[in-house]
């Protein structure tokens, strides 16, 4: 066999030197590429305002500067309320085109939590979604119990998610948690959360110079309490513009 010489034997290792980087070039991006895939997957949940349906999302995005670069994929969508909340929230008269707010987003074990969470934690069960939440027998056995309460407790609440006021859902909701006591007054201490949470939320809307959510709270308001000056205002400003 004839003997290599230096020349040959040369460039034969710079060869194979060539192919060992190039694999491992290969295999070090499809790694990386792995990873970036992983990073990049964005998923989360919306809450429906109107229905209280909760229905996935997902797409994909860069993980260093958020640019989306897919488009949103929209999954199942379902109810996770009991029936009885359901017809009570379906009685009322506000008739609102579906808007769905957001509820979670998560991108590599980061989870973020929208303003709608609120609602969605407490009212509905999550299991389905893979999401670890409260159990909801609470209030269906609270609704069961108390018929009346209730025809006044989910329509007042629905009001609340119609015009994205989530976080005063809970306030709102400790006239049920607190007075369990039937004396008659629940009707009356139930509008006057209302009328505090709604106070609050045209203020609130009113400092970020977001007068059609103050207009629209101020409408609400004065349902629950016709001669309230704040309200009233709030209207009248928003006839003269």
């Amino acid at each position: 066999m004839p003997e290599l010489k230096p020349v040959q034997r040369q460039n034969s290792s710079r060869r194979a030197r060539w192919l060992l980087s190039l694999v491992l070039g290969l295999l070090i991006a499809i790694v990386v590429g792995l990873i970036y895939f992983g990073l990049s997957w964005v998923e989360g949940l919306e809450f429906n305002a109107s229905t209280w349906e909760i229905r996935t999302f997902s797409f994909r995005a860069d993980p260093f500067t958020g640019y989306q670069f897919s488009g949103v994929q929209h999954g199942s969508t379902g109810y996770s309320i009991d029936p009885e909340i359901e017809d009570r929230i379906r009685q009322t008269n506000d008739s609102q085109p579906d808007r769905w707010d957001l509820a979670e987003i998560t991108q590599f074990r980061s989870t973020q939590f929208g303003p709608a969470s609120i609602a969605a934690d407490l009212f509905l069960d999550l299991s389905r979604y893979g999401v670890s939440a409260k159990s909801n027998e609470f209030w269906n056995n609270w609704t069961s119990e108390h018929p009346e309460r209730a025809d006044e407790l989910w329509p007042a609440i629905r009001r609340l998610t119609l015009l994205g006021a989530y976080i005063h859902i809970p306030d709102v909701v400790q006239v049920a948690l607190v007075h369990v006591e039937d004396d008659g007054k629940f009707k009356d201490r139930l509008h006057d959360a209302m009328i505090k949470a709604l106070e609050l939320w045209v203020q609130q809307n009113v400092a970020i110079d977001n007068s059609k959510a103050a207009r629209d709270a101020a409408k609400v308001g004065l349902e629950y309490a016709p001669d309230n000056t704040q309200f009233k205002a709030v209207v009248d400003q928003s006839l003269k513009e």
